[in-house]
């Protein structure tokens, strides 16, 4: 998480990151995409309490990290050019994500309502 005040790999504490490097990658055009079907605790699955506290699995991991980024983005006055989808269909599937990913890429536009 883009957190100042939480030790790696829960927060960017102790990693000598700054606002200009933070500002940096939110201005890159990236695309989070997760899969609908990644809801499963099962291993290889991190259930620490740190990590929980971020979400309950993968799928809400991944928006509490989008958001808390955006949100960051606004605090600092920057762009945030990154944008989330999601993969209908797909668990913690490397193939049905790269399917999906191929889907988006070649066939429709990808935005923030894609899948959503």
């Amino acid at each position: 998480m883009p957190d100042d005040t939480t030790c790696y790999p829960y927060g960017t504490k102790g990693l000598g990151l700054s606002d200009a490097d933070l500002a940096s990658a939110f201005a890159l055009p990236v695309i989070m995409l997760m899969g609908s079907e990644d809801v499963s605790r099962e291993q290889p699955f991190r259930a620490t309490p740190e990590a929980d506290a971020q979400g309950k699995n993968r799928m809400e991991r991944c928006l509490h990290y989008f958001d808390a980024c955006q949100k960051k983005a606004e605090e600092l006055g920057v762009p945030f050019n990154w944008k989330k989808g999601v993969v209908e269909g797909a668990a913690h599937e490397g193939g049905k994500m790269a399917e999906g990913t191929m889907k988006l890429f070649c066939e429709e536009p990808l935005d923030e309502t894609v899948g959503m």
